[in-house]
Parts: structure tokens; C-alpha cells; sequence
């Protein structure tokens, strides 16, 4: 990862937006000075080596590696040179300029989130008992007052607090961009807290596409502006080289069928752009979209020319048989978002249907006014018993439910370079303490590591490397 984060209990940023002033949480967040840019500055590459030994047991979540018990990893960079047991560590990657000894840990592969929404962190609690479109509505007052530096501050608290929850790599969904909000103001978050970031410079730009409730005029853009500011962010901030800490993907909410089709367009012209939006979220978006667009989920993607493999959808609550099957032919993917879900009664995503498909489908936490935890583990063993609770004990195994949180969730970005512990790979790494009660009454580590999440779960009283 690149450049950490930091709590500062005493001193305080510079407040502007009422919702910051708010949230005394916000506020103990370090705001660091812009630079050179309102977006800051990116941390150079690491360098210097690092070796890890004697770790207690390795899943490194790789076919050819599998789990390791008293395992090691030699790192140079921000890349794993060399991974096996302890005792096999060639005689030249012996020493390093740093070395951890973690005999008392279990070591997977960063998490990877890919659908979130960040500019939440600072309206949770909305809607508590109301389902999409009434949660929508309750949240809206509050989204068409951000500003800068709440967002700026909001998005800086989920990336925290994903970091703290084992996850290294994250998506972006910011489809709001009311008053002076920018997607530089996510950037800025992401570079000063370390995470690799994915976002997507989203619009809305059509109030009467929600079913029977318009958009507030303040979240609605002109379409040719949006389009103007998603090649800046394009050309200005899009890294599509391997190992890269910022990658730009292209969203559209609520918009017009023209906005959707320039959106792919212009996508196209870049290499490595992801396209991103949500689709069959909830029955009302699929009866909403029958009566509009005279089509379910794949028929959508197709009449907007989003069927393509650089296209990833939110949540699929609704997909049909035929829409699975129709996106693994596509290689559509698919983000999971099982608390979020739940909690709004949208309904359960076919992740089993998506992997017997051979389809792609990924892990999110979604936005913070719908899923107020921001962890990602959470939502990996929800994602375990939803699929198990039509009566399939085998419906998700546990990891089975890892590998969607890693290397799915890469795949939905467009990656190879994460969601495995392998030579090659990038050095994103989580450590987890075994030395907890979370451990207890388990029969051995590699118990727990075939099983990961049960002992992985709500681990509060982690440390990470």
C-alpha cells in the first residue's frame, strides 16, 4: 500500500461543510494541507526490502501455493519476489532491510471492495426502516448539502476504517457531486490514507429516473459538463499500469439513455476504464425498467451498450437466469452487497448462479447510510449464510466467499495484480493476531484458515502489519 493514515486526537482540520461540523469523528481526522493540488500529492512507490517469517499459517488464496503453515514472504517494493515455508528461504533473500517475525498470525491477501459509496460517512442512520427508494428520499436533504471537505473528510473515514477491517483495495461510486464536490476530493482522501483506489467519476443527470420520485435539481448535472469532468479526471488521474494506487472508472445513476451510451463511448477511448452502475437492485427497479426501457437487467446492459467485459454492475438483487447467463457470456460482473441489501430488503444476489455460470462477481460494503459497519469481513460471511439460507448448506463455503472478497472483486475492476499472495503480485497483505478468544476452541490455524471466516470474524482486537 502507499502512504498511511493517521488519527489526530488534538489538532483539528479546517471545518466548512455543516455536515463535518457535525461529526466530532470527522473532525479527529487530520485534514493535511493541499499542495499541489486539491486532489494532494501521490506517495512515491515503496522501496527497500521487507521479509516476513515464521508466519503462523498462509493462505495465500493461489492454486499452485495453497496454504503454507510457518510460511514466509520476501517483498521488494510493493512486490512479492518470493513466498514458501521459512525453511526454504533461498540463502540470498535471507536478509532484508525489514524484517517481521509473525509467528503468531494468519496472513491472507488484502480484501478488495468493489462498490461503495463514500461520500455516506457522514449521513448513516437514514431510512432505518424503509426500503431503497424511501431510504433514497430520506437521504437526499443531506446529500444536496455537501460540500469540498465533507466529502473530502467523509470518504477519508470509510477508507479508515476499511484499512482497519482488512481491506486494501477499494471501488468508488460518487454519483453525487452537489455544490463545490469533486472526485479530486476522494482522490485527496485516498492518497493521504494509502489505499489503492478505483473510483467512479459518476453522474445523475435526469430527475424522473427514479420510479415516481425525481431527483433534487441540486444532484443533477448538465450532461456535457459531467462529460467534460470525466475526461479530466481521465487524463489527469488514470494510472492503468500494474500496481497502480489510482485507476478511473466512468458511472452513470438516473440518467438518460444518450448520457449512458456517451459514458461507454467515451470510456472506450481509454484503456483500462471500467464502467459501473447499479442494476436490478430491488423489484421496483425491475418493474420500473420493464415499463420504461420494455426490458429486464441484460436487456438493459444491452440497449445501453454496456454489455461489454469493462462493465461491472451493483447489487443484481433481481438478475434472472437469464440475465446470469447472459452476463458470463458478457463477463458483466457482478457486485455483492449483502448487509446493504438486507438492511434495505432488496433481496439476495445469485452468487451461486454467477459461479457455476463462470460469471464474475465481487464483494462491496456499499454506502455508509445503508451499512453502517464499512466491513468488508462483515459482509463476507453475511454473504456465506444468504446463499446457505434457502436450505443449500454448501450454497457459499467460506472460501469460496473469500476468494469473491479478493480475487472476484479484482476481476470486476479489471485487475491481475491483487486478491493473491503470490510472486508477482502486489505486497497487500492483512495479518490477523491468533492469540485472541476469537481463536478459541478451534481444533488448529489451518482449521481456520480453510475455514477463514468463522475465525476470522469481528476481530476487533486485531493488529495488522
Amino acid at each position: 500500500m502507499g502512504q498511511s493514515f493517521s488519527i489526530e486526537r488534538q489538532s483539528k482540520p479546517e471545518i466548512s461543510g455543516r455536515l463535518t461540523k457535525a461529526c466530532p469523528s470527522a473532525q479527529r481526522i487530520t485534514a493535511t494541507p493541499l499542495r499541489t493540488s486539491r486532489a494532494g500529492n501521490p506517495a512515491p512507490p515503496p522501496s527497500g526490502t521487507m521479509l516476513l517469517k515464521n508466519i503462523q499459517m498462509l493462505a495465500t488464496l493461489d492454486d499452485e501455493y495453497g496454504d503454507i503453515a510457518d510460511a514466509a514472504i520476501y517483498i521488494k517494493g510493493n512486490v512479492i519476489q518470493w513466498v514458501g515455508k521459512t525453511r526454504d528461504i533461498p540463502k540470498e533473500l535471507r536478509v532484508a532491510e525489514s524484517t517481521l517475525d509473525l509467528s503468531d498470525r494468519i496472513v491472507i491477501p488484502g480484501l478488495v471492495c468493489c462498490h461503495h459509496h463514500m461520500y455516506q460517512g457522514l449521513t448513516r442512520l437514514r431510512g432505518t426502516n424503509e426500503s431503497l427508494y424511501g431510504w433514497w428520499e430520506a437521504c437526499l436533504p443531506a446529500w444536496c448539502e455537501l460540500k469540498a471537505e465533507d466529502v473530502h473528510l467523509s470518504c477519508k473515514l470509510e477508507m479508515t476504517q476499511l484499512v482497519m477491517n482488512g481491506c486494501t483495495t477499494s471501488s468508488d461510486d460518487q454519483y453525487v457531486n452537489p455544490n463545490d464536490v469533486k472526485l479530486d476530493d476522494a482522490i485527496r482522501a485516498a492518497r493521504e490514507v494509502g489505499i489503492r483506489f478505483q473510483p467512479a467519476r459518476a453522474t445523475t443527470n435526469k430527475g424522473d429516473a427514479v420510479p415516481g420520485r425525481p431527483c433534487p435539481p441540486a444532484l443533477l448535472e448538465d450532461e456535457a459538463d459531467a462529460l467534460k469532468d470525466m475526461r479530466r479526471c481521465i487524463e489527469e488521474f488514470h494510472d492503468d499500469k500494474r500496481y497502480s494506487m489510482l485507476k478511473i472508472a466512468l458511472g452513470a445513476e438516473f440518467n438518460s439513455e444518450k448520457m449512458f451510451k456517451d459514458v461507454a463511448e467515451l470510456a472506450s477511448k481509454y484503456k483500462g476504464v471500467q464502467l459501473h452502475t447499479h442494476v436490478a437492485e430491488n423489484p421496483e427497479w425491475t418493474k420500473f425498467c420493464q415499463e420504461k426501457f420494455g426490458t429486464g437487467a441484460a436487456g438493459f446492459m444491452e440497449k445501453m451498450g454496456w454489455n461489454k467485459s469493462n462493465a461491472w454492475i451493483a447489487h443484481g438483487c433481481q438478475l434472472t437466469p437469464d440475465d446470469v447467463s447472459a452476463f458470463a457470456k458478457w463477463q458483466v460482473g457482478v457486485a455483492h452487497c449483502p448487509c446493504s441489501n438486507s438492511r434495505l430488503a432488496d433481496g439476495i444476489c445469485p452468487v451461486r448462479g454467477i459461479l457455476d455460470a463462470n460469471g464474475k462477481v465481487g464483494l462491496g460494503v456499499d454506502g455508509s447510510s445503508s451499512n453502517e459497519t464499512v466491513n468488508l469481513m462483515d459482509d463476507c460471511r453475511i454473504a456465506t449464510y444468504l446463499q446457505r439460507s434457502g436450505g443449500n448448506p454448501k450454497g457459499l463455503s467460506a472460501r469460496e466467499a473469500l476468494l469473491v472478497a479478493t480475487q472476484g472483486s479484482a476481476k470486476n475492476l479489471g485487475r491481475d495484480d491483487v486478491g493473491m499472495i503470490a510472486p508477482g503480485m502486489a505486497a497487500d497483505l492483512v495479518a490477523w493476531r491468533t492469540d485472541t478468544l476469537t481463536f478459541a476452541g478451534l481444533p488448529s490455524c489451518s482449521e481456520a484458515v480453510s475455514n477463514t471466516l468463522p475465525a476470522l470474524d469481528c476481530m476487533l482486537d486485531r493488529a495488522g502489519v
